[in-house]
Order: structure tokens, then C-alpha cells, then sequence
């Protein structure tokens, strides 16, 4: 339980579950605004990123609850990674 690829592996599954999460709940919101029906995409693309996330999740925690810690950390890292490069860049004055 102490080696250090039982943490890191599920550390790298949530990072990359969580960055698929969050660069897709970007790129819908991209489309929603420049939709004509955007509730249309928000709640369309909900259930499909919540069922892969949860089905990530539940796949790297499978039989083992100590995963789960690291996993919804790198879930979390991935959130803040993401909204760092999908920040738009402002001009300095």
C-alpha cells in the first residue's frame, strides 16, 4: 500500500480523467455559447462526461478504496492545469 506506483498510477488516471472532464466541459461551453440552443449542449454533454469520469474512477478504485484518495487529487490538479491553459491571455497595459 506504501509503493510509490500505488499512489502515482492513480494519480495519473485521475489527472488525465479529470483533464478529459475539464477540457471537454470547456470546449462544450465554447459551442453552447455560440449555439441557438445551448441548454441543448450543456445537458447532453453532462451525462456523458459524468458517466466517463465515474466509470474512470470507479475502474482505478476497483477493489482497492485507498486509490481513491489519489485519484480525485489528480482529478482536482487536472481542474486547476486546465483552467490555467484555457485562461484567456490579457494585454498588459
Amino acid at each position: 500500500m506504501s509503493s510509490p506506483g500505488f499512489w502515482a498510477l492513480p494519480l495519473l488516471a485521475g489527472l488525465l480523467l479529470g483533464v478529459l472532464f475539464f477540457v471537454s466541459l470547456w470546449r462544450v461551453t465554447l459551442r453552447a455559447v455560440a449555439s441557438n440552443s445551448p441548454g441543448r449542449w450543456i445537458l447532453l454533454s453532462l451525462p456523458v462526461r459524468m458517466s466517463l469520469a465515474a466509470g474512470g474512477i470507479f475502474a482505478v478504485v476497483h477493489r482497492d478504496a485507498w486509490r481513491l484518495l489519489p485519484c480525485l487529487l489528480g482529478f482536482l490538479a487536472a481542474r486547476s492545469v486546465v483552467l490555467n491553459l484555457t485562461r484567456p491571455v490579457l494585454p498588459r497595459s
